[in-house]
């Protein structure tokens, strides 16, 4: 009787140990808690050459493996390699469709990465570390970039080196591959820019009609247009033929106020004597920089008085610009006014001349 229970608890025991055995067979296959890996990533350089021309940005996207860990980002890239040691670190080319990593997440592209202040980055050695992001979300894709000139320089040997990424919970590691220095990757472009210089000018003759001395008679604008791509500007020069309105049949001028003056002359109603003047301003439509008028030239056109400066055979400035300019214009208007002992003749004229330069 004695041997049967001992057997019947021998039993049970052997029981419970097969049972213990198959919860730890069973919980030995259960995943454990800890840090995950991160899935997605995507490195490139803007220069893939070994050291020591092989210096130049880097980018980087990776998929975030955890919920709300801290932000803190460390890239060890291959031995031999030497980051800056502060690079500048930046999102705001890399993110969204329209970013470098744009061909990401089905076409919408990587995040910028979460942050409440300014990221910031430091290493020197192989490693380096990007802080100021806030926590980050499971199975996004973040991106950044090193933007200082020689952010990254490579290894001396071209190989297929192996980098690895960690935030505060996870990591991952993939490859990036170095070339042989100077292997032909870049496409040279040339070309070069001719001297360019147009001049044009619309609204043809200025018919003044018939002068009386009750008020000035004023023309309506011409206008001048130049273009051109002389780095250090252009002039519009002016000058006319007689030097005011000339009557070849009583051989007579209506004479230009004092020509090339520095100073705006004033022209009245009945003037003493008779007088022709030439008023240049600036049009507001200009496409490149505008046209700068003198001084003399710049006044104002009206029936009792008008202001600008005279025209005469020698060239006058009318404006000017220091820098290239495209279709920058200025309109151009010529006045007469007469007092009483004006030779009567329906011949009165003049012909006024309009050229450029480039300053190239």
């Amino acid at each position: 009787m004695a041997s049967k229970n001992k057997h019947r608890i021998w039993e049970k025991i052997s029981a419970v140990f097969i049972i213990a055995v198959f919860l730890v067979a069973i919980l030995g296959n259960i995943p454990k808690a800890g840090a995950g890996s991160l899935t997605g990533m995507w490195l490139f350089e803007t220069n893939m050459d070994a050291n020591p021309s092989g210096s130049g940005l880097l980018y980087l996207a990776f998929k975030a493996a955890t919920t709300g860990v801290p932000g803190t980002i460390t890239v060890t890239l291959a031995a031999g390699t030497t980051t800056a040691g502060s690079p500048t670190v930046t999102t705001s080319t890399c993110y969204g469709a329209n970013g470098i990593f744009g061909w990401l997440n089905s076409g919408a592209g990587a995040l910028q990465l979460p942050t409440s202040t300014s990221l910031t980055a430091s290493g020197g050695g192989a490693s380096f570390t990007v802080t100021g992001a806030t926590s980050l979300s499971n199975g996004q894709i973040y991106c950044f970039g090193l933007t200082s000139a020689s952010a990254v320089t490579n290894p001396s040997t071209p190989g297929l080196y192996s980098y690895t990424v960690a935030d505060s919970a996870d990591s991952g590691t993939n490859y990036y591959a170095v070339l042989t220095t100077g292997t032909n990757m870049a496409i040279g472009v040339t070309t070069s820019v001719t001297q360019y210089f147009t001049l044009s000018v619309t609204g043809g003759t200025q018919a003044l009609g018939a002068l009386t001395t009750a008020n000035i008679v004023n023309s309506s604008a011409d206008t001048a247009t130049v273009s051109s791509n002389a780095m250090n500007g252009v002039s519009l020069f002016a000058y006319d033929q007689y030097t005011g309105l000339y009557s070849p049949t009583k051989t007579t001028t209506i004479s230009s106020v004092t020509p090339n003056s520095t100073n705006l002359q004033t022209v009245n109603s009945n003037p003493t004597p008779s007088a022709f003047v030439t008023t240049v301003n600036a049009n507001g439509d200009t496409l490149g920089v505008p046209l700068t008028i003198p001084t003399a030239f710049n006044g104002t056109v009206g029936s009792a008085t008008t202001t600008g400066d005279g025209l005469s055979p020698t060239p006058a400035v009318i404006g000017y610009t220091t820098v290239p300019t495209y279709q920058a214009n200025a309109k151009i208007y010529d006045s007469a006014a007469i007092n009483a002992d004006t030779p009567i003749t329906a011949d009165y004229g003049d012909t006024v001349y309009l050229v450029g330069s480039g300053a190239y």
